[in-house]
């Protein structure tokens, strides 16, 4: 029997839950801004208090679609772990028509940051390098 959960994190500025799928294919967490409106879920991130961006734009296509945004820095938790760290995510203000079967309202991805187009550091490489889990 296989069993998958998708994992919640929590924004420190917002205090809000939201769902993410694993994603073994892409670095980003990405989640869907509130300026997003053709995201297929109403639970949108709203950035404010430690969010920031310098305004570089990326994208990430899947065989399903495509979601395009900002890449920016906030502090965000691993709801079960109760471990903060200031992540690099890409906040999705564009989405592709394909990701409307989505039924989480992001994706947490786990691919180590090799691709040119990515320097951002897993969730998990993070809270290893602050200290917050150890091997």
């Amino acid at each position: 029997m296989i069993c998958n959960t998708m994992p919640r994190c929590i924004s420190e500025t917002q205090k809000k839950s939201m769902t993410f799928i694993y994603d073994t294919g892409s670095t980003y967490l990405w989640a869907p801004l509130n300026n997003c409106s053709a995201c297929h879920t109403t639970n949108l991130y709203t950035p404010a208090g430690s969010f920031a961006t310098n305004g570089t734009r990326d994208s990430i296509t899947y065989g399903s679609g495509n979601v395009a945004g900002v890449i920016f820095t906030d502090n965000v938790r691993v709801e079960s772990g109760g471990s903060s760290v200031n992540l690099k995510m890409l906040g999705v203000d564009n989405e592709g028509s394909g990701m409307s079967g989505t039924q989480a309202d992001g994706i947490l991805g786990m691919t180590p940051a090799v691709s040119s187009y990515s320097n951002a550091q897993l969730l998990v490489e993070q809270l290893y390098i602050s200290g917050k889990i150890s091997n």
